[in-house]
């Protein structure tokens, strides 16, 4: 064996070695992601400010990627050893096993931490527990794995059963997100649902504004257009339609509608009624799929006083 192990780094093992820590670390995080959103899904927390159904391209493509490649990678680096003893003591080997160690159980700590945290603050709820558990039971098996490769106290059955739990338990969470939160054309509509409420948003913001400066509510969208200041009318992202206003003067209210694909299933609900605004509504973005309209309702007295 050659003792001076730095100078039998070659090209293919430094980036073999720093691709599958990369890739692990990339995976993992991807994994925890898609994880926690389950998590969200099945049991929604009113202390966080998160919805289950959110993009999940992110992290869902990133899973895809990553984890075939880093159970690949370890495969290869594996056989490498396997066939070339001396390849165990690659600096670049050991450095990336230690950081992988360092972090792991950095992690844990943190995590643990998040728990006593959540405990003394009163928010140590179900879903908390579930996530604080998840990463502790993940980080966990990184790290015995990576202390155990590291003292090559590892068998070749150990190994295999670990690069093959990478992929299966991949495949597992995608399929399990895929049936939860629907493919590709599911995303897409949410995606353009999102994009819906903020154009409904946006004329909320300029409606508000219209009655501040003129006490009364604009009868069209169409009085709302300002060149100087850049606002012109936004439309429905797929039809090009405008979206559907309807003022109620009397009651200084107004309902603006669209047409949505999906259900807003947000366990963000957010509170009704917003005086810093001077506005109250019935569900603030919480929408059914189809048409829907939100209704709001101007407080002048509350108004007044956010312009003081």
């Amino acid at each position: 064996m050659n003792n001076d192990t730095k100078s039998s780094v070659g090209p293919r093992d430094f980036f073999l070695h720093v691709g599958a820590t990369a890739a692990l670390y990339t995976w993992a995080i991807a994994f925890i992601a898609l994880a926690f959103d389950i998590i969200n899904y099945f049991f929604p927390d009113v202390l966080e400010y998160a919805s289950w159904q959110s993009n999940m391209s992110v992290p869902l493509g990133t899973l895809i990627v990553a984890g075939p490649l880093y159970a690949w990678l370890l495969r290869v680096i594996r056989k490498d050893v396997t066939e070339h003893s001396e390849k165990e003591s690659l600096w670049v080997r050991k450095w990336g096993i230690g950081l992988t160690l360092f972090v792991s159980a950095i992690t844990f700590a943190i995590s643990l931490i998040r728990l006593v945290i959540s405990f003394v603050g009163g928010a140590l709820t179900l879903p908390v527990i579930l996530k604080i558990a998840f990463v502790l039971i993940f980080a966990g098996a990184i790290f015995y794995f990576y202390k155990r490769d590291y003292s090559a106290s590892l068998s070749e059955r150990a190994y295999k059963w670990f690069t093959w739990g990478v992929i299966i338990d991949t495949v597992i969470l995608i399929s399990v997100t895929f049936a939860l939160f629907g493919g590709p054309a599911t995303q897409r509509d949410l995606r353009l649902d999102q994009e819906r409420v903020r154009d409904l948003q946006n004329i909320q913001s300029q409606v508000i504004s219209y009655y501040q400066n003129n006490e009364a509510l604009p009868e069209h969208l169409s009085e709302l257009e300002n060149a100087i200041g850049g606002f012109s009318i936004p439309t429905d992202p797929v039809t090009n339609e405008e979206y559907n206003y309807q003022v109620y003067p009397e009651t200084v209210s107004f309902d603006i509608c669209a047409t949505f694909a999906l259900e807003e299933q947000s366990s963000n609900r957010l509170p009704s009624h917003f005086p810093q605004y001077g506005i109250k509504g019935e569900s603030f973005w919480t929408h059914d799929a189809g048409y829907y309209c939100f209704s709001r309702t101007i407080d002048p007295k509350l108004l007044d006083s956010f312009k003081r």
